[in-house]
């Protein structure tokens, strides 16, 4: 655990994160913001996001990310949990694959003659343990996410922070799994975004929505994951800083609880060529998958990222 900590400290100390729009230069001023405004702070990846969204929408071959887009071909786990699926530990490797697939679609632009759009978006992350041929290389766990939420794209000014936006959601989180290995959860939540000078940052609470407790173990209607947002947590924040074109991700859970309990997600994203990026992600914390929703995990991973925060 030590070492994964000073792993964070080191990460954290050497860059920050922010996604850049891929050919556009950090210092080009937006549209609606003076040429001075803009001289030396990055460029303004909301609005130029919404821009290549917006182009986007007009070709039916391409979808807009909603979340980071990535595949961790080597991920090392420094805990592995065999007891939920009725094996020992050492059934499971450390090493396994991990990969992320985001998108979103605009089901309703300017809602109501407003500056705020309806999304559907969905998320899948998979944990692969594909070097473990002595168990047929299944995969450990996937959870897949929809959503529906409303985001504005104001762009609004308060004080120091620039580019604000709110949104307004619902998520459904589950692993698709039968009883005894199914898991999940429902949460309403309210999000803002900005960017302080070279900094962006994004802060989402979240309310789970009750469920009854089960009757018993074959119950298909009870609560999967009883006391999920103790251990995963009821708000995140996202901090983000680019720093020529090499970007550090910084995530963080907290069940804001005088038990305090989460998780910390350090993503380093660097330039392979204009499509793609190197990828390494370090994770300390609870809820990493699903299936070990209650159970405290680390591990690190690399490989490359088809896109990033935002």
């Amino acid at each position: 655990m030590r070492r994964f900590i000073t792993g964070f400290g080191l990460l954290a100390c050497s860059l920050g994160v922010y996604a850049q729009t891929p050919g556009v230069p950090l210092d080009a001023p937006a549209q609606g913001e003076a040429e001075g405004e803009a001289e030396g702070d990055p460029s303004l990846p909301q609005i130029q996001r919404r821009h290549y969204e917006l182009s986007a929408r007009a070709n039916p071959y391409a979808i807009s990310p909603h979340r980071p887009n990535y595949l961790l071909p080597a991920s090392y786990s420094n805990r592995t949990h065999g007891q939920v699926f009725g094996v020992t530990d050492a059934t499971l490797n450390h090493f396994e694959v991990k990969f992320q697939l985001s998108f979103k679609v605009a089901a309703w632009e300017n809602v109501l003659s407003t500056q705020t759009d309806l999304y559907f978006a969905y998320t899948g992350r998979s944990f692969w343990q594909a070097y473990n041929s002595q168990v047929s290389s299944p995969f450990r766990d996937t959870n897949h996410e929809p959503e529906l939420f409303l985001a504005s794209h104001a762009n609004w000014t308060l004080g120091p922070v620039r580019d604000l936006n709110l949104r307004l959601g619902f998520s459904h989180q589950s692993n698709g799994q039968p009883l005894p290995l199914s898991r999940s959860w429902n949460r309403v939540y309210v999000g803002a975004n900005g960017r302080w000078r070279h900094f962006f940052v994004d802060l989402v609470l979240w309310q789970r929505l009750p469920e009854d407790p089960k009757t018993g173990p074959d119950d298909p209607e009870g609560d999967d994951n009883p006391g999920i947002e103790h251990t995963v947590g009821r708000g995140e924040m996202t901090v983000a800083w680019v720093v020529d074109d090499k970007t550090i991700n910084l995530n963080w859970r907290n069940n804001l609880q005088r038990r305090n309990k989460g998780a910390l997600t350090a993503a380093f994203t660097f330039p392979l060529n204009r499509r793609l990026k190197g990828y390494l992600e370090v994770f300390s914390g609870y809820g990493e998958t699903l299936i070990d929703y209650n159970r405290s995990n680390e591990r690190i991973g690399l490989g490359i990222a088809l896109s990033d925060w935002p």
